[in-house]
């Protein structure tokens, strides 16, 4: 008969507890049971051989926390183990990190774990597969953005990016501060659109931002532009 560990949830570890059951099966290997709850993972788990995770179904959640775009301070070279990042780092010691400075190519970047956190300084468990660069970025972060369009409701988007290439859009509120068009009438929404690229717009991200209940809340076209974390 198999071997079947029973995880115990601990908010301080990396995996919640989940890799520590793991390594404390034998050889032989067996099943950890992930009771009903949320586990919160900021590494990944490794799974061997021989090794199954039950979880209560629907009940068991494992989460990880909406990837986000950090920008460095200063270039970094290939073979170092530290970066310098700019603004409030959201890092702790053991949290799992993908270093790369090409949208859509993450896999191809390096992997480590946060080894620790001063100040702007983050040093890392392995050292920087390639080199990562400054790049200078535009920002549209934190705004309430509206497209007041009365007389032609979805005519304008709340915000257009339009030929541009590298901006980050993040943490807006696409709002719409009128609820019904007095020109269409009854209950049109005046905005229909959120945040929408257009022309030979690329390598944006779009990010972390609210565009509930939009007919078109996010479009991108770029082929290396990406959305993620939105709600929607």
């Amino acid at each position: 008969m198999s071997e079947v560990i029973m995880a115990s949830l601990d908010r301080d570890s990396a995996t919640s507890g989940i890799q520590e059951a793991i390594d404390a099966l034998g050889e032989q290997g067996g099943s950890v049971r992930i009771p009903a709850g949320k586990w919160r993972l900021r590494q990944s788990i490794v799974l061997r051989s021989g090794v199954s995770l039950i979880g209560d179904g629907s009940a068991t959640e494992l989460t990880i926390d909406a990837p986000r775009a950090l920008f460095l301070i200063r270039d970094a070279r290939k073979g170092a183990r530290s970066i310098y990042l700019r603004g409030q780092v959201p890092f702790v010691a053991d949290d799992g990190v993908g270093l790369n400075d090409r949208p859509r190519q993450w896999w191809d970047g390096t992997h480590a774990l946060v080894k620790s956190v001063k100040g702007n300084l983050v040093r890392l468990s392995e050292p920087l597969n390639r080199g990562l660069r400054v790049k200078k970025e535009a920002q549209i972060v934190g705004n309430i953005l509206r497209s007041n369009s009365w007389k032609e409701p979805g005519a304008y988007p709340a915000l257009r990016l339009h030929n541009v290439k590298r901006f980050l859009v993040q943490g807006n509120r696409c709002a719409d501060d009128v609820d019904k068009s007095p020109t269409v009438g009854g209950d049109t929404p005046c905005q229909t659109r959120g945040i929408v690229e257009s022309g030979h717009s690329d390598w944006n991200l779009v990010s972390g931002n609210i565009c509930t209940g939009m007919a078109e809340p996010i479009t991108v076209i770029g082929h290396n532009s990406r959305a993620q974390g939105n709600l929607l």
